[in-house]
């Protein structure tokens, strides 16, 4: 099988608590070395592997277990992407980041931003994350990464109004945008009204080709991204897509049926005509 774009939520776990974090409240989970491999033993090729969470470098021995999966595999995966708020560092990281990036290309990203700086500022953390943001970016060329979508001016930030920033008040967005550079607001997009908005993927049976982006949860489901954790976990009350229980193929196909089935029912009920 060949995806274009697999996402992996090897965590749940974050040691921040970033006011406007999309996914919620973290959770002490863990990818298993069981879905891990049942991920990765009837991949051929990734265009781009995104590993998140949670935060991801709490997840090394996972990093690791996929790394080695990879090779022995021989898997070709044409980028890699990995994005962390920049706190952990040791020996131990580097060394697997470094393992990583002998894969294929490593885009790392430091996730920064007033929200990041507040909780980085209430944890007594900034000045640690502005010492391991240098080693970042000297040993894997890391960027600043912030998670919003920009409109065309860029000093201007949209919240999607799920997670923990269902808890965002007006007077504090205010408060923050006092702050900052940036001004953030929350956007009028609602996840509940619009389920299937970020699903876009599509299986050609006949050349085993997975085109746009599949997402797998830290309990082996394969999602729609960019949800909230509790979001993630209710997915799998109205559709099987437990690679676990059922393998990767059909779990895929499940997912896409599922949405496909969701988005074309939205589409007739809005008079809508899909292309």
């Amino acid at each position: 099988m060949f995806i274009e774009n697999l996402y992996l939520e090897i965590t749940r776990n974050c040691n921040l608590e970033c006011e406007h974090c999309l996914r919620g409240d973290s959770k002490n989970e863990y990818m298993s070395s069981q879905t891990i491999n049942n991920i990765f033993k009837d991949i051929k090729g990734i265009d781009r592997l995104l590993l998140t969470g949670g935060e991801p470098l709490l997840a090394i021995n996972q990093i690791k277990e996929i790394i080695s999966i990879i090779k022995t595999n021989n898997i070709k995966i044409n980028s890699i992407m990995l994005i962390t708020n920049g706190t952990i560092l040791n020996e131990n990281v580097i060394e697997t980041l470094k393992e990583l990036s002998s894969i294929s290309v490593l885009h790392l990203r430091l996730s920064y931003d007033m929200f990041h700086f507040l909780e980085l500022n209430r944890l007594k953390l900034f000045d640690i994350r502005v010492k391991n943001a240098i080693v970042f970016k000297e040993l894997f060329n890391a960027l600043d990464y912030a998670s919003f979508d920009d409109t065309s001016f860029s000093n201007k930030k949209v919240i999607m109004p799920i997670g923990r920033a269902l808890k965002l008040s007006s007077e504090r967005l205010e408060e923050i945008n006092n702050m900052s550079d940036s001004k953030y607001s929350l956007s009028e997009y609602c996840v509940e009204k619009n389920p299937w908005s970020s699903f876009n993927a599509s299986y050609n049976l006949f050349n085993y080709v997975v085109d746009g982006t599949i997402s797998i949860d830290v309990n082996s489901n394969v999602v729609a991204y960019s949800l909230p954790f509790d979001d993630e976990d209710a997915e799998k009350l109205k559709y099987n897509s437990n690679i676990n229980e059922i393998g990767l193929s059909r779990a895929i196909l499940n997912y896409i049926e599922y949405y496909e089935e969701l988005r074309d029912h939205m589409y007739k009920s809005l008079g809508l005509r899909l292309k």
